[in-house]
């Protein structure tokens, strides 16, 4: 499975984006780019773009409370999910 991409960027392009990010963030050039390289590193992200895909995760900020993705971001989505949650555990929902 290839690393993903950036917004469809092309893969010189995305590397570039992501070093630009990380030397803006006070990442060392030599050590990053060593790091991009390291077969590890690499099959660690392959994996977390396996976990997200099967979680349907699409975008960031993406958020799961008690293992649902939440849909609706909004105050009252937070809480209607936590409140549906909450009772299926068998507490008390505050009002």
């Amino acid at each position: 499975m290839p690393l993903p991409r950036l917004n469809g960027m092309s893969k010189r392009h995305c590397n570039q984006k992501i070093l630009e990010i990380a030397l803006g963030l006070g990442f060392d050039q030599t050590q990053f780019e060593k790091k991009m390289k390291d077969p590890k590193i690499r099959a660690m992200i392959r994996q977390d773009v396996r976990d997200s895909a099967q979680a349907g995760v699409k975008g960031t900020p993406t958020v799961f409370i008690n293992g649902r993705r939440l849909k609706d971001r909004s105050l009252k989505g937070f809480q209607a999910l936590i409140d549906k949650e909450l009772l299926k555990l068998g507490k008390k929902v505050p009002k």
